[in-house]
């Protein structure tokens, strides 16, 4: 085609893309409401003990589409109420509940049963607050949301189907019939509402691998002649592979690398943990490699930096649903690569970050849940010579480590060998990485902080996360972008902050810039510090912040740690501080910042407060329709060594009376019903720019939001007084 001007070529450019937009739009509106029709109708058959649903095709399927919603009975009760123990005392999380069996027959007589369990391949609600469409209610290991309806206005409750594909187990012999049941052996009063199967086209292209604690290195990896080890998987595979890990223990005394793999995006690398069953790796067999001697010394360095599962080089990889339990270093890491995938994976006790992610160009970390790391107790408690003498544990286990490594481990020191009570790293270590996002992932009792992000990085969003329990340190962060290079074009969203240091900000530790971040609809309460803080220049480096949003978050009861003898509450702005780590002076700017539509409630001494030398009407800090129920600040800033801080008031934050949520003891972080903050609310605009013809809320919950259903527990110190 030829054109007769440059302005009309680029015409038709925009009616083709419009066109294929339109297209687009009304195929994704097409299959919200064929989804929204499935689940008004009457349930094709609903499931029960002793009543089993059968389904077969006019022809042997590659796979089937499930279309389904569950009633649970009193076993996924008794898991959740595990799960709430499992939380207040940082233990590992129990197995997932089964709730019915799905039996595949296969066209070559061959019939294998998968257990369909709670929390991974269906649920009825999985934290069900904010709103339906946008709330913790989110897609499973292996199963998807397909709508979600109020059905329980009072109580909060839903009804949510889900569609899950039964997984290609065995590619190229097709399906001839599948079952869905509730055997007797897992009565409990539950039922589930079939509405829909649907054939589906395989998809798979690549070659299939099996990994199983009774299989055999030798064998050649197939279904009836497993592997027997994740490590001799990744040697062998070529990208574009797929290998179903089987349930199971594996006492590992190696890391699995995989390296190098760079497959296409139809036909993606995949390690997935079997649907069903619980891939359980245990590295406390696993002995960490030395690396060079740093600076001239006789011996080298133990790398902490290893994970015990590495993703180094690859492009178009997903690791799904296995769970990793005591490293001496990293738990899973990422680095180097591109488009990566960690889905629903769990990471119990490691020494170094559960999660490295770093490097990467696009990505996802999804659903993961992290409890215990970056543990103290999987660190050093007594050094002796290295390589002739072992450091033992608090677990009573043991591996070697060299004392003259000071490059790799900070916390021992390299002159006496004496051990601190400071891990490496975060819960989730990321850096350097553009267009990721972190969402759905609980982060629970690390030894540090729960997750923060370091050097460049550009277009992130870290959403739904739920990180508590992390109180080692009261400074340390539970979700913050910290410098070490230029961090912009950042969104942090919906998580949840309880019993960290700091809930949810923004530093510059390792100066740099912070540009274009908003932090938003964040609950943060019981935490030792404050609830957000906007921190500049305060390491080595210089560093700025400019363009930072902070608007509709809640926070209620921060601040109160016993020793923790600086001011501490709401929301802090730290201006450089002009003196360095290393004792030189830092410099920085904190400029075009809005705070708006917060709500702060019962902090112990300020709402918002101003750190170091700055002026906010000159760095252009705008306040707007922000709430507390503090009267007055506290006198702890007459201190004379808290010279630096000052509260700060200003006509953008009110005083509101105490009580104005309907039940913050018992989770419920809604504004009272008729409540007029429901409409007090200014408009913030997309850019983190005030828009005064919009209308909206105070605070994270808006008139149709839930509330948080995690285990009620004690804070740090006795309840302040009523203000």
């Amino acid at each position: 085609m030829l054109f007769s001007s440059k302005t009309a070529m680029m015409n038709y450019r925009r009616d083709q893309f419009y066109r294929v937009g339109t297209l687009l739009i009304l195929a994704l509106l097409f299959i919200r409401c064929s989804e929204s029709r499935l689940s008004s109708r009457p349930p094709l058959a609903t499931v029960e003990t002793g009543t089993p649903f059968d389904w077969k095709p006019d022809q042997p399927v590659d796979a089937v589409r499930i279309h389904f919603a569950l009633e649970p009975g009193s076993q996924v009760d008794n898991w959740k109420k595990a799960c709430q123990s499992a939380r207040t005392s940082g233990g590992s999380l129990p197995e997932r509940p089964t709730v019915a069996l799905l039996t595949i027959a296969y066209e070559n007589g061959q019939k294998l049963p998968i257990a369909i369990r709670y929390g991974e391949s269906i649920s009825d609600q999985t934290r069900d607050w904010w709103n339906e469409t946008d709330g913790f209610i989110h897609h499973l290991p292996f199963a998807k949301l397909s709508s979600v309806k109020l059905t329980d206005t009072l109580n909060r409750k839903y009804t949510v189907h889900y569609t899950m594909d039964s997984p290609e187990l065995i590619p190229g012999v097709g399906i001839e019939r599948i079952q869905l049941s509730i055997p007797d052996s897992l009565a409990d009063g539950s039922r589930i509402s079939v509405y829909h199967v649907e054939p589906l086209i395989s998809k798979t292209n690549g070659p299939t691998f099996y990994v199983a604690p009774w299989g055999n290195d030798q064998q050649e990896g197939s279904f009836a002649a497993p592997w027997a080890s994740l490590q001799h998987a990744a040697s062998t595979i070529k990208p574009g592979s797929r290998v179903f890990v089987r349930g199971g223990k594996y006492l590992c005394t190696a890391p699995a690398l995989f390296e190098a793999l760079e497959a296409d995006s139809s036909q993606p690398t995949q390690i997935i943990g079997w649907p069903g069953e619980t891939a359980q790796f245990d590295f406390k067999e696993t002995y960490l490699t030395y690396g060079p001697a740093p600076r001239g010394k006789r011996t080298g360095w133990l790398n902490l930096d290893q994970a015990m599962i590495s993703i180094d080089h690859c492009k178009h990889f997903v690791l799904k649903n296995l769970h990793l339990q005591h490293s001496r270093a990293r738990g899973i890491g990422a680095e180097y690569s591109e488009n990566i995938a960690l889905l629903y994976n769990s990471v119990y006790l490691t020494f170094s970050p559960g999660i490295r992610f770093a490097h990467i160009k696009k990505g996802k970390v999804i659903g993961n849940t992290l409890i215990r790391p970056t543990s103290i107790s999987m660190g050093p408690t007594r050094l002796e010579d290295a390589g002739s003498a072992t450091l033992v544990l608090d677990t009573g286990d043991s591996i070697f480590i060299s004392p003259n490594q000071p490059l790799y481990m900070p916390e021992i020191n390299a002159a006496r060998g004496t051990p601190s009570r400071k891990p490496p790293m975060e819960g989730i270590d990321g850096a350097h990485f553009s267009e990721i996002e972190v969402g759905y992932n609980e982060i629970a009792w690390a030894d540090k902080e729960t997750f923060l992000i370091d050097g460049d990085v550009d277009q992130l969003r870290v959403h739904h996360n739920y990180v508590h329990d992390a109180h080692n340190r009261p400074w340390a962060w539970g979700i913050a972008p910290n410098g070490y290079g230029v961090q912009q074009h950042i969104e942090l969203d919906h998580n949840i902050a309880v019993r960290v240091g700091s809930g949810v900000g923004i530093g510059t530790e390792g100066g740099g810039t912070g540009a274009y971040v908003r932090i938003h609809h964040n609950l943060s309460y019981d935490c030792a510090w404050n609830a957000h803080s906007i921190t500049g220049a305060w390491g080595d480096s210089d560093a700025d912040l400019k363009h930072i949003a902070v608007f509709n978050n809640t926070a209620w009861r921060n601040g109160y740690l016993d020793s923790n003898t600086g001011p501490a509450g709401g929301i802090a702005i730290s201006f450089a501080s002009g003196g360095g780590k290393a004792g030189r002076t830092v410099s920085g700017k904190v400029e075009d910042i809005t705070i708006a539509n917060n709500l702060i409630l019962r902090p112990r001494d300020y709402a918002l407060a101003l750190v170091y030398p700055g002026n906010p009407e000159e760095s252009r800090i705008y306040f707007y329709k922000n709430y507390t129920d503090l009267k007055t600040p506290s006198s702890i800033f007459d201190l004379p060594e808290n010279a630096p801080w000052r509260s700060y008031r200003t006509t953008g934050l009110e005083v509101v009376e105490d009580s104005i949520l309907r039940d913050p003891e018992a989770g419920d972080f809604r504004l009272t019903v008729g409540n007029p903050l429901l409409k007090t609310g200014i408009g913030v605009g997309t850019d983190g720019q005030i828009d005064s013809s919009q209308q909206s809320y105070i605070g994270a919950f808006g008139t149709d939001d839930g509330w948080v259903e995690y285990p009620k527990r004690a804070t740090f110190t006795q309840k302040p007084p009523s203000q």
